[in-house]
C-alpha cells in the first residue's frame, strides 16, 4: 500500500521555510508541501504579533481545508485527524504509530463520533454550544 507523503511546514514572515525547502531541492519532486501561519499558541506564544500572518478568528468558518482527506503523522509519531496545530497534544490524538497499525488507526479515525462532527460542522458547532 502506497503512503501518500505531505510536508507541513508552520510558518512566520520572517521564517518561510524556503531555506529548508532549498536544501531538500529535488527530494521534494512529488512532494506536496503546505505552509500554514503559526498561530499563537504553544512555543509560538512566545513570537512577536507582528512576525505572523494573521490572528485567529474565532468567527470564521473553522472546518478542516480537506475534511475527510485522512490521517497526519505528527513528527513525534502520534496520529491526528488534521494538520491544524491547534490539535496537536490535544485529545483528538488517535494514537502513536509506534504502537498502532494503520489499519487501527485509520478505524479510531472513521469512527470518533467528535472527529465526525469536527468534519461535518466545523468547530464552530462547539463554540455555539458553550454560549
Amino acid at each position: 500500500m502506497p503512503i501518500k507523503v505531505s510536508i507541513n511546514m508552520t510558518v512566520t514572515k520572517t521564517n518561510t521555510g524556503n531555506e529548508i525547502l532549498e536544501k531538500l531541492n529535488d527530494h521534494l519532486l512529488g512532494t506536496a508541501i503546505t505552509r500554514f501561519s503559526a498561530v499563537p499558541i504553544g512555543n509560538a506564544l512566545n513570537l512577536d504579533d507582528s512576525d505572523l500572518y494573521y490572528k485567529l478568528d474565532i468567527d470564521s468558518e473553522m472546518k478542516c481545508s480537506e475534511p475527510g482527506s485522512g490521517l497526519v503523522v505528527h513528527h513525534d509519531g502520534y496520529i491526528y485527524p488534521c494538520c491544524s496545530p491547534l490539535v496537536f497534544g490535544s485529545a483528538l490524538r488517535l494514537g502513536s504509530i509506534r504502537e498502532h497499525s494503520i489499519d487501527e488507526l485509520n478505524k479510531k479515525f472513521h469512527s470518533n463520533f467528535l472527529i465526525y462532527i469536527i468534519k461535518k460542522e466545523g468547530l464552530n458547532w462547539f463554540v455555539d454550544k458553550c454560549k
